[in-house]
C-alpha cells in the first residue's frame, strides 16, 4: 500500500507505481497518511499526461493533508493528488529536490479539488524547492480549483523557484 510504503520508506528509497497496472488507478485515502520524513525519498507514477495515479482523499477526515513532504530532497512525479479536506500538497520546513518533471510534459504533478491550498511552502527552512511542471487547480481543460488558492508560499520560505529552465509551466 502507498501508506506502508511511506511508512517504512529510507533515505534515498523510490516508490514507484507499477505501468501496467489499470490505468487510472486510484488510491482512495481514508486517513491522513504519514509524512514523508526520511530525506531523498521519490515517489512516481508512470509518466504520463494526465497522470495515471490518482491519490483520492475524497474520504479522508476533516483536515488531512494529501502529501506531506518534511525532510529534504524528495521528488513527487506522475501524480495527481485530489480532492483532501485539507492541501494537497505540503512542504514543511523542507527543500525538496523537486515536484514535477524537468523538461519534460511527462511526469505532471496535478493538485486539484482540495479544501485547502493545491501546494503549501511553508517554514524557515523551507528553501529552494523546485516546482515544475504542475497543473493546480486544473487538469489542462477544465477547472478543478483547489478551496483556499493554488500556491501558497509562506512564514519564510525562500529562494523557491516556480517553473524552471526549460520552459516547463506552472498551470494555477
Amino acid at each position: 500500500s502507498l501508506r506502508g510504503a511511506i511508512s517504512i520508506a529510507g533515505v534515498g528509497d523510490f516508490i514507484e507505481f507499477d505501468p501496467v497496472v489499470q490505468a487510472p488507478a486510484v488510491i482512495t485515502i481514508t486517513s491522513p497518511l504519514p509524512p514523508i520524513n526520511a530525506g531523498a525519498v521519490t515517489i512516481q507514477g508512470p509518466l504520463s499526461d494526465p497522470p495515471q495515479v490518482i491519490i483520492d482523499g475524497s474520504g479522508a477526515t476533516a483536515g488531512s493533508d494529501g502529501l506531506r513532504l518534511e525532510s529534504d530532497n524528495n521528488v513527487l512525479l506522475g501524480l495527481w493528488i485530489r480532492n483532501f479536506p485539507g492541501d494537497g500538497v505540503v512542504i514543511e520546513e523542507a527543500a525538496n529536490k523537486r515536484l514535477g518533471q524537468q523538461c519534460s510534459p511527462l511526469g505532471l504533478l496535478h493538485e486539484t479539488g482540495n479544501g485547502g491550498w493545491g501546494l503549501r511552502i511553508s517554514g524557515e527552512a523551507a528553501d529552494g524547492n523546485k516546482i515544475g511542471n504542475q497543473r493546480i487547480g486544473t487538469d489542462g481543460s477544465s477547472a478543478l480549483g483547489n478551496a483556499a488558492g493554488g500556491l501558497l508560499i509562506e512564514a519564510g520560505a525562500d529562494s523557491n523557484q516556480i517553473g524552471d529552465n526549460c520552459n516547463a509551466t506552472v498551470w494555477v
